[in-house]
């Protein structure tokens, strides 16, 4: 017993006071040696019963510096005592307190720990197949530890405080092996705190572990220098949150899985570009992750959140995106090598891809901001998006996504998205809605094109749109829309005339079906309400309606049109073009109803001096019935007024949508004033307009590529005024054409036929009608007779014919005369010329023909006064066969010329021929005579009209002429030898 307790005293000198200071001082001197470093130590204390072991304030400086590299207030070690029994090493506590760690970034690669990593090189030594030492620790603790880290090239200093680790148990030892490992870990990194735990078994076969970290308000900037690539933006401000959940797991096989969940957050993002404008920001991100098993390419994500996001999109004048800085990052290596050409890695097959989902995607309070200078015109817009929800998408496609979402653009208008989807099938079942969207902010991406400029406009729209992918479509995807929209309160301006173009109160499109594959479109209402348009001729005469878009100053140009024919009748035709190649087929197109109400039209042409306006009033109508199927047609009713007075009305029958559009159209407007077309009148017609009323009455047909037209053309009072010096003004007399073609009531009342091809590039409806006008004009001033003629009996009336040396008016004549009167009583504003025409050749012999055939009547005349019978004019006298020799020889023994005589001196008796013949060879007659019987003649037809109601006021008698038959008209020889012609004025 003595030995006993001798030893045990012994023991208890040689651990509580000869080992501690030994221990101390070998400690003190081995680690200054090792480390190159001064090392200290306060106190080391030894149990030997308890078998514990304390050091007290141990610290260690930097090299040849009095700075604290690495020190401690207290490491305290229990050694169990079943060490000596379980073949191991057991500690049954471990504890350090106080752990303090300076490290300081000295140069890029040195730090002031760098020395200790220079281990020299020595031999490897071989492998031992002796199997690892057992032990056992329980109870291990590090409290308070702190690391300052002094980071001198970045001129940063960071700071983790409150480090506590806890480690309840870990052991390698058989009877341990399948128990869990469950280390904590607590500290503040720079204020942020963190917390740790982890569940492991990392000597067990499976190695099973499980680490929790809680991580909460990191400042990111604090160690984005640490990053390796060059970032090209600036982060200004940025916060994470982390608090996740790392399951490893591995089976007898080797197979392992990791399974990463939990919920991690960044806040208050501010990313700037390198210019310093604002480029993302965002108030919280939010990833909640349900599992991440990376060696089964599988994540799962539970829930996405992106609370207040602020995106600022612009493009440069040259046409840059500010975004492409994101994906512009400069890696600090030499980048990646390229694999060799033999290398067996580059043959490798693809990995599959992550089988990934997402239970919900959030967005709220998101504002994106978009400035374009690369426009004329910069435009510049924002999206507030209040929310967008997506649910159920999966990588996998087997069900479809629901998406709700609903944004705001300009503050204004608002877009709205619900229904489903399936990225991954490529299909989609949306219900979209458009409300108030302005069109006024994206008017720099047409005004560049237009000539005109959009002041105003709302969209407003909803529907059902139905999208599914397709190969076989030439645009990718099949699909239908199905809704309505309206565009409404618009108004657009006529930028080269600073004049309003276009406005109307709602353009509304309902019960639309749009597919896309094949394309077609039905309508099945289309209404336009309150609407006004402009319609402006320049100063260069060229119309609005045909300058919309701007034409590029570069385009060829084409060439000018050939002047359109126009027949005899009046019926202008086109000469037919070769026909094209077929065309290519229509797209299908329906529309079942199409409403006007309250338009208005205002015209005004400044192209002639002075201006010209006006205006198609109260215009309402409807079209029924539009198609493009081939043999069907459409029915159009339209109402309106003229300048508030004339009714217009047009009804039709048309399809303009098939491949040969087809027209039937009817169209009338009535009371027309024609005092504002007094400027056309001026420059065209060399008149101003006093007075008139137009009515107009067409009908047009267009069908096979032809068309056929009737334009009745009814004009009351046409009075000109004064004359208009105009160099554009015609030559010819305006006012005579008006005359032949106004009637007694002042009425011009016209009928127009046209008719032409569609396939002629030259066709012009306007062109072709202003071309049978002229040739009306023209045909009155130089065929005025022709024209009356045309009017009243269908015959020339520009001269009637006598019969050779007689003045008496044939029952032909008269015929012609009474057309004549007719046209004249119905023309009061026509003044009539009448000359007489005599051929000297022909009518000379007639004349002493008709001179013997008097002087036989006279002697029956006197027969008949002795008789006392009346007997009239000579002309009427009648002479029968059998009493003509005698009353011959009377007429003839009564003239005064020498006459053959018989042996006793006596007027000899002769043949009745020979009579004749000695009678005419001596007639007194000659061009005094012919004048007479011209003047004769004229007098007779002045007196038959004045007798058939026309005033002798608008009758002129015109000097005779003596002139071969013909020459007077200057056209070919007439067969008549005397006429009496006529001329207008």
């Amino acid at each position: 017993m003595a030995y006993a307790g001798l030893a045990i005293v012994l023991f208890a000198i040689l651990g509580f006071f000869v080992l501690p200071p030994i221990v101390k001082s070998v400690l003190i001197d081995q680690a200054s040696k090792a480390l190159h470093r001064t090392v200290a130590v306060k106190r080391v204390d030894i149990n030997p019963f308890a078998m514990t072991l304390d050091v007290d304030g141990l610290s260690i400086k930097e090299r040849d510096s009095e700075t604290t590299f690495l020190a401690f207030d207290k490491l305290h070690i229990n050694l169990d005592a079943a060490s000596l029994f379980k073949g191991g090493v057991v500690i049954g506590e471990l504890r350090l307190d106080g752990p303090r760690v300076h490290v300081a970034r000295l140069s890029a690669g040195q730090y002031n720990f760098s020395d200790l990593l220079e281990a020299p090189q020595v031999s490897p030594a071989p492998k031992s197949e002796a199997k690892p030492p057992m032990f056992s620790v329980s109870n291990i603790r590090i409290t308070g530890g702190s690391l300052a880290f002094d980071d001198q090239p970045m001129r940063e200093k960071h700071e983790i405080q409150g480090v506590n680790v806890s480690l309840p148990f870990i052991s390698n030892m058989a009877f341990a092996v399948d128990t869990f490992v469950e280390p904590s870990f607590s500290a503040v990194v720079n204020g942020a705190p963190v917390h740790a735990k982890v569940k492991s078994k990392p000597f067990s076969e499976s190695h099973e572990s499980e680490l929790a970290m809680d991580l909460a308000d990191l400042k990111l900037t604090q160690y984005l220098p640490y990053v390796p690539a060059k970032l090209p933006v600036k982060v200004q401000s940025g916060m994470l949150d982390v608090g996740v959940t790392l399951r490893f797991h591995q089976d007898k096989g080797g197979n392992a899985s990791i399974h990463l969940a939990g919920k991690s957050a960044l806040r208050n993002i501010d990313v700037r570009d390198s210019q310093g404008a604002a480029l993302l920001a965002f108030k919280r991100l939010e990833l909640v992750l349900g599992a991440l098993d990376l060696p089964a390419r599988k994540v799962q994500l539970d829930r996405v959140l992106l609370e207040s996001p602020d995106v600022s999109v612009t493009i440069d004048q040259k046409g840059r995106l500010n975004l492409t800085a994101l994906s512009e990052t400069e890696t600090s290596g030499a980048g990646a090598k390229a694999p060799a050409a033999g290398d067996d890695s580059a043959k490798a097959q693809p990995e599959s891809p992550f089988d990934w989902s997402l239970g919900e995607f959030s967005l709220n309070g998101g504002l994106l901001r978009v400035v374009d200078q690369s426009r004329k015109m910069p435009f510049k817009g924002s999206v507030d998006i209040p929310e967008i929800r997506v649910k159920k998408l999966s990588g996998r496609g087997l069900e479809p996504a629901e998406i709700a979402a609903r944004v705001l653009v300009n503050r204004r208008g608002e877009l709205g998205v619900t229904g489903s989807f399936n990225p991954v099938q490529g299909a989609a079942d949306l219900n979209v809605t458009i409300k108030s969207l302005e069109l006024l902010p994206f008017q720099p991406y047409f005004a560049e094109k237009l000539n005109v400029a959009v002041t105003r406009g709302q969209l407003t729209a909803d529907g059902a749109l139905h999208l599914r992918k397709a190969t076989d479509s030439p645009i990718g995807v099949v699909g239908q829309f199905s809704g309505q929209a309206t565009l409404g309160d618009f108004q657009a301006v006529d930028k080269p005339n600073s004049a309003d173009f276009l406005r109307w109160k709602s353009f509304y499109f309902g019960k639309v079906d749009l597919n896309l594959q094949p394309m077609s479109v039905s309508v099945g209402e289309i209404a336009l309400s309150d609407f006004f348009a402009r319609v402006i001729v320049s100063r260069e005469g060229k119309l609005n309606l045909l300058q919309l878009v701007r034409q590029d100053e570069n385009a060829p140009v084409a060439a000018p049109a050939e002047p359109l024919a126009a027949s005899g009748e009046g019926k202008a035709t086109t000469p037919l073009a070769p026909k094209e190649a077929a065309s290519k087929p229509v797209m299908p197109v329906r529309i079942g109803k199409i409403t006007l109400q309250g338009g208005d039209v205002r015209f005004t042409d400044n192209f002639v001096k002075p201006n010209y306006t006006a205006n198609l009033r109260k215009i309402s109508g409807r079209i029924s019935g539009l198609s493009s199927e081939p043999g069907t047609t459409a029915k159009l009713e339209l109402r309106g007024r003229y300048d508030d007075v004339a009714p217009l009305t047009v009804d039709a029958q048309i399809n303009p949508l098939s491949a040969k559009p087809y027209l039937d159209l009817q169209a009338e407007i009535k009371g027309v004033e024609m005092t504002p077309f007094s400027s056309y009148s001026g420059k065209y017609a060399g008149y101003a307009i006093e007075k008139g009323k137009l009515s107009l009455f067409v009908k047009y047909k267009i069908e096979n590529d032809q068309l056929e037209a009737e334009n009745r053309v009814f004009i009351d009072q046409l009075t000109f005024g004064d004359a208009v010096d105009s160099p554009e003004a015609t030559k010819l007399p305006v006012r005579l054409a008006v005359s032949l073609l106004k009637n007694r009531s002042g009425e011009i009342d016209l009928n127009l036929p046209i008719s032409g091809s569609l396939n002629d590039p030259q066709f012009s409806v306007g062109g072709l009608v202003v071309k049978v006008i002229v040739n009306l004009v023209v045909k009155a001033v130089a065929s005025p007779f022709a024209l009356l003629g045309s009017m009243f009996g269908g015959e020339e009336l520009s001269a009637i014919e006598f019969d050779a040396g007689r003045e008496t008016i044939t029952p032909t004549a008269e015929k012609r005369l009474e057309n004549l009167a007719k046209a004249l009583i119905d023309r009061p504003e026509l003044k009539l010329e009448i000359a007489s025409v005599v051929d000297p050749v022909r009518e000379l012999e007639a004349l002493k023909r008709v001179d013997l055939e008097r002087k036989v009547k006279a002697a029956k005349r006197e027969d008949l006064t002795r008789s006392g019978v009346a007997s009239g004019a000579v002309d009427s006298i009648q002479i029968r066969a059998e009493e003509y020799p005698a009353l011959l020889e009377r007429a003839y023994r009564a003239e005064k010329f020498p006459k053959p005589r018989n042996v006793v001196g006596l007027v000899k008796t002769l043949p009745v021929e020979e009579m004749e013949k000695l009678m005419l060879t001596y007639a007194n007659v000659g061009d005094e005579t012919l004048r007479e019987l011209g003047e004769t003649r004229a007098r007779q037809v002045r007196d038959w009209l004045a007798a058939h109601q026309v005033s002798l006021e608008r009758i002129f008698m015109l000097p005779g002429k003596l002139t071969e038959a013909g020459d007077a008209a200057g056209g070919e020889k007439k067969a008549a030898a005397g006429q009496v012609v006529f001329s207008l004025k």
